[in-house]
């Protein structure tokens, strides 16, 4: 990816984070989704962590040009029970290291089942999911925010955010819509101690990110 690429997806990924801590979960009003990835290449993204479900339960806004799908494990079945939490299989060759332990230790290679971190310093990251449209041409944005170590009052975060290039996919408007999603995918790497930002979503693969091959599958359930 060029640094003019990377500089663009480290802002979206900045400003995802603030709505993944501070948006709240799905409200009535909003329309939910089941979202469902599967069948990745060498790399990919897939939702089968989570064993009789297969899906990731998301709330959809619409805008004008398109809309946001929103996913942090804490959005409500049409029956009022919570739906699956937010875990994704997440296939690369990518290795990461970390300050703080999340319950995975200090080091490992992001392939296999990443998302939610549990325990007081816990946090359920965010995936967020956005359509638009530029030129007359549809497109699909991921943001993904994940593996955090999150201590009382934010006095110290650490987190990795997976984000995508603005991949060619079938517009989306508020009903279901499926395709092969192909395209550039990069993971940054995030640490603030106090008022200092030590890391700010810096790319952990020296910004040559991975090329990802999935199906993705939007249902819309309510």
């Amino acid at each position: 990816m060029t640094r003019r690429r990377l500089v663009r997806l480290g802002l979206l990924a900045l400003a995802g984070t603030a709505l993944a801590l501070a948006w709240p979960s799905a409200a009535a009003a909003q329309d939910l989704y089941r979202v469902t990835m599967r069948a990745p290449g060498a790399w990919g993204l897939a939702s089968d962590c989570q064993s009789g479900t297969g899906y990731v339960l998301a709330a959809g806004t619409m805008r004008s040009t398109g809309g946001t799908l929103k996913a942090d494990g804490q959005v409500l079945e049409p029956d009022g029970t919570l739906g699956p939490p937010l875990f994704l299989d997440l296939v690369t060759d990518v290795s990461w290291t970390r300050k703080y332990d999340a319950d995975r230790g200090l080091a490992g290679t992001f392939n296999g089942c990443f998302g939610e971190t549990s325990g007081p310093n816990g946090n359920h990251g965010a995936l967020f999911i956005d359509f638009g449209s530029r030129k007359g041409k549809s497109f699909v944005h991921f943001t993904w925010h994940f593996e955090y170590y999150v201590t009382p009052g934010n006095v110290i975060r650490e987190h990795f955010t997976l984000t995508s290039a603005d991949i060619p996919f079938p517009a989306w408007n508020g009903a279901g819509v499926s395709g092969r999603v192909r395209g550039m995918f990069d993971i940054g790497y995030y640490l603030k101690e106090g008022r200092k930002v030590l890391s700010g979503y810096e790319s952990i693969t020296g910004g040559a990110g991975r090329s990802f091959e999935f199906d993705l599958i939007i249902e819309k359930v309510q």
